[in-house]
């Protein structure tokens, strides 16, 4: 009785076995037809799906199959590019197919269009003139000085004019900032500030020079800028013995 039961659980579990092979063999072996393959304006996309595959092509157009070369799990943060496209007809319905490259091993295939979605491009970073124009102080200034740190004591300082058709570079000068850099800034703390401010008054040790209408004045052996924050006179241009 045990032998007949051991023969019988066997050829169960042999029946069992050709029938998954056979169901393996007849997906392997379903054939499709596809159009003719043309060209498709190259895009960027990533895939949305981790348990699917490239194809690779294989067969003619009316004998056309199934064959995965590439599984998409492996490719989870690659961008595919696309190059060619073709329908294949699946059950009546036409199939959109796109043939995809990628950037991280040369990989090709064939990748059902569903499972592609377009990587968005990154915005234009705007022009310093459209920055400069897009500050709340713009409308009221004809001229904006801009100092922008490229260094962790260094900056390009730029100038601004105004004219009929926006605002143009018109001087561009390496400049020196604290030895912090920019940013929120206390006495003592060689911390150039960040923000905007009103520049009242240009200065330098020549005797003169054109400022556009700018009031100058010249650096001499008692100019002093008081950094003393218990002094009445803090934070303002002095001249003192």
């Amino acid at each position: 009785m045990k032998k007949i039961v051991n023969w019988l659980l066997g050829s169960v579990l042999m029946i069992a076995a050709v029938t998954m092979l056979s169901s393996v063999s007849a997906n392997a072996s379903t054939y499709y037809h596809r159009t003719p393959t043309w060209a498709t304006a190259r895009k960027a996309y990533y895939t949305t799906d981790t348990k699917s595959h490239t194809f690779r092509a294989n067969g003619n157009y009316n004998r056309w199959t199934f064959r995965a070369n590439h599984d998409l799990k492996n490719y989870r943060n690659t961008v595919w590019t696309t190059t060619q496209q073709t329908d294949i007809i699946m059950h009546g319905k036409k199939v959109r197919y796109y043939w995809v490259h990628n950037s991280k091993n040369g990989a090709t295939g064939w990748i059902w269009s569903g499972y592609l979605k377009s990587v968005k491009a990154k915005a234009a970073t705007p022009s310093e003139a459209t920055l400069v124009s897009r500050m709340r102080v713009s409308k009221k200034a004809q001229q904006i000085v801009t100092v922008i740190q490229n260094g962790s004591s260094t900056a390009t300082l730029k100038l601004w004019q105004k004219t009929n058709r926006g605002w143009k570079n018109t001087l561009t000068s390496a400049s020196r900032i604290g030895a912090a850099g920019i940013g929120n800034s206390h006495e003592g703390s060689s911390t150039t500030p960040k923000g905007v401010y009103h520049l009242s008054f240009a200065f330098g040790k020549a005797a003169s020079a054109r400022t556009s209408g700018m009031a100058y004045r010249q650096i001499n052996r008692k100019s002093y800028w008081i950094e003393d924050p218990h002094d009445r006179q803090y934070n303002t241009w002095q001249n003192r013995n």
